[in-house]
């Protein structure tokens, strides 16, 4: 089975709160591929480059906003991407095929 990608956006002061999202996620199916930064970047990274690809990626999307953040930039990203998210009109998730 292909693997489905999960990028986490989240803002450092909740580090706590994304890890143990990124735990329940990858507990419940080893078919999740997921992303975070402190975890999917390495020494000598582009950082911008990384979080973009990290993006184009993924299937989902999970933002934790708790205001005030660096979120809004990947939130860009995955709006320029023509994914839908979390509050604006259409369906939060994978798209869905007409076969």
């Amino acid at each position: 089975m292909a693997q489905t990608g999960v990028f986490i956006s989240y803002n450092h002061k909740d580090k706590r709160i994304a890890e143990a999202v990124v735990e329940s996620l990858t507990a419940l199916s080893p078919n999740l591929e997921v992303f975070i930064d402190h975890a999917g970047i390495e020494g000598g990274d582009d950082y911008e480059t990384k979080i973009s690809e990290s993006i184009q990626k993924s299937q989902w999307f999970v933002f934790i906003c708790s205001g005030g953040d660096k979120s809004e930039k990947e939130h860009e990203l995955v709006l320029l991407r023509g994914r839908p998210v979390p509050g604006q009109a259409g369906s939060f998730g994978p798209e869905k095929s007409d076969t």
